[in-house]
């Protein structure tokens, strides 16, 4: 399934899904779709729960591939949902420290990321 997203323009978020599996493709293909949205703003908060993701086949150098990428589209804060998963905590560890972004965090509940972004779900 890949990723999905909802911009909330209200709280100037921006809530990503990752689904079952994710590869390269669909994460390729879910964040272009994200980056020519017209409602997307690169100053809004980002919220990447990764909790529903069974399968990660992504190699570590297209996540920093990613991140570079990303880090010129990015202003506001970004919070990594994880879970339980130690796959999906290095994944997003590997994420955060290739952003190198001062509000960037990795949680293992989504409800600890919506606090930390001041946000509602």
């Amino acid at each position: 399934m890949g990723m999905s997203y909802q911009i909330d323009e209200q709280q100037q978020c921006i809530f990503v899904r990752l689904h079952e599996e994710i590869t390269e493709w669909s994460l390729w293909a879910g964040l272009e779709q994200l980056w020519n949205d017209p409602k997307f703003q690169s100053h809004f908060a980002r919220l990447l729960d990764g909790t529903g993701v069974r399968v990660a086949a992504v190699k570590p150098e297209f996540i920093e591939a990613v991140a570079r990428d990303f880090r010129s589209k990015t202003g506001g804060k970004l919070a990594l949902v994880a879970g339980d998963s130690p796959t999906m905590y290095d994944f997003f560890v590997r994420y955060r420290d290739s952003l190198a972004l001062p509000d960037c965090r990795v949680f293992k509940r989504v409800e600890e990321a919506i606090s930390w972004l001041g946000i509602t779900r």
